[in-house]
């Protein structure tokens, strides 16, 4: 600007740019460090804004930043919220992008049913203020205004909680079914050991409780089937009945 010459220019990989620029980048500070992302994340952020602005100085951007015949142009320095919103301090706009992260937090508890965690939320009635502050952030920042958008997503999450305390209801019966039938068996197993000891029989047939034999012990499934031979052979003959009249 005023009455000196234009500003200087250079080529850059292949384009024309600001001879001054590599000294106009240095003046922009360095973003502050981001808390809760991990040092990988941070040094590939720093790569990506290094390849962007990375520019090496020359001896003929120290003459075109130092030449006072030549103009320098005046740069402001800028941040755009993702609302479109100008602002022209970093604090201003880390203030501005805080409080747009506890609107983000709000609008997916009030009309998504998520946390701040990201987990998934319990349906719930919400006052008629938050449905109304819901209503009005969501207009401001996306110009769309939706009737009974607090209720919407409250259905489904009944019906996909339902189904999760259905699967965890059979699961709990599946074990408890598994855990009688285990007694059951233990109880079986000391029902035979008690017959065992207290009922041991000779080759003659006399019962001898005191005196050690060599009788092979049975499997729970033999005790099983001597105790319900009875049952077994009447419903067998029941079944011949049946099929040969």
């Amino acid at each position: 600007s005023g009455k000196g010459k234009s500003p200087l220019f250079r080529w850059f990989r292949g384009s024309l740019e600001l001879a001054c620029l590599p000294h106009l980048l240095e003046k922009i500070p360095d973003p502050p460090k981001q808390r809760g992302i991990t040092m990988l994340e941070e040094e590939e952020e720093v790569v990506r804004a290094t390849a962007l602005s990375e520019r090496v100085t020359s001896t003929l951007s120290v003459a075109a930043w130092n030449d006072r015949e030549h103009t320098v142009p005046t740069v402001t320095t800028k941040w755009m919220s993702p609302n479109h919103v100008i602002f022209y301090s970093r604090k201003s706009a880390w203030e501005n992008s805080e409080e747009l992260l506890k609107q983000q937090i709000f609008l997916d508890k009030i009309i998504r049913g998520y946390g701040a965690r990201g987990q998934e939320l319990r349906p719930f009635k919400p006052t008629k203020a938050q449905a109304l502050l819901a209503g009005k952030q969501r207009f401001l920042r996306d110009g769309l205004w939706v009737v009974g958008q607090e209720e919407s997503w409250q259905d489904e999450r009944s019906k996909n909680l339902e189904k999760i305390q259905t699967e965890e209801q059979r699961k709990a019966n599946l074990l408890q079914k598994a855990g009688s039938a285990v007694q059951n068996l233990e109880t079986a197993d000391q029902q035979m050991a008690d017959v065992q000891g207290n009922a041991l029989t000779s080759a003659d047939g006399v019962c001898q409780p005191n005196k050690p034999t060599r009788c092979r012990k049975i499997s729970p499934m033999q005790y099983f089937i001597r105790c319900n031979r009875e049952l077994f052979r009447k419903r067998k003959v029941a079944e011949k009945k049946t099929l040969y009249g």
